[in-house]
């Protein structure tokens, strides 16, 4: 990843004393529209950790929208996905888990719900989410594929079957077989997914 769009601070999970602002105005990062927020109000030396935790949480959140969502839906626009093989949006994606896996979720959920009309990154998400280990993403990733199997598009509502496909576990078998299908190919496909995992759980 371009060190560009890295995160500029180390994630240690810990709350760091900070000499305590003041509230008279806020500077905002130059190039940013974000008006000042609650908690960049709130003394992080806080001794309530619940406060503390959610506050960092939004905070690393609106980080990685402000310096990452613009660079993926680049990489989703522009590369040439072949199942099979890690794309240059797998390679980013798993790179920024690395760095904090929880708000990597909440992120990519939150660029699926805001991009849901847009098929071509709808489908470059589903293809990433579907590329991570089942327990890694959960439970993000699984709803965003819940959601893709009542979408409009044929070829999303196949996304969602394939990715239930790749993580392959007893989870997925029980969501597939909820499943309808109006398009006979699709419903075929669907089928042989359902029976292929049944013979691997040793269910019916």
């Amino acid at each position: 990843m371009s060190e560009k769009y890295k995160l500029t601070t180390q994630d240690t999970g810990k709350v760091k004393e900070e000499p305590v602002p003041s509230y008279g105005q806020t500077t905002l990062q130059a190039g940013t529209t974000h008006e000042p927020v609650l908690e960049d109000l709130i003394d992080l030396s806080d001794s309530s950790r619940g406060v503390s935790e959610n506050t960092l949480n939004r905070r690393r959140l609106r980080q990685f929208k402000e310096n990452c969502t613009k660079e993926l839906l680049r990489i989703i626009c522009e590369q040439d996905f072949e199942y099979g093989f890690d794309s240059p949006a797998d390679l980013f994606v798993r790179e920024l888990m690395e760095q904090n896996e929880a708000v990597t979720k909440e992120w990519l959920n939150a660029i699926y719900i805001e991009q849901f009309s847009d098929i071509r990154v709808v489908i470059g998400l589903l293809q990433v989410v579907s590329h991570l280990q089942y327990p890694e993403i959960y439970p993000q990733g699984p709803t965003m594929a819940v959601a893709a199997l009542s979408h409009a598009n044929s070829e999303v509502r196949e996304c969602g079957i394939r990715a239930f496909e790749n993580w392959g576990t007893i989870e997925s078998l029980n969501i597939l077989r909820n499943v309808k299908c109006t398009e006979s190919w699709m419903q075929e496909y669907l089928s042989q997914v359902i029976k292929d995992l049944e013979k691997e759980f040793g269910v019916r």
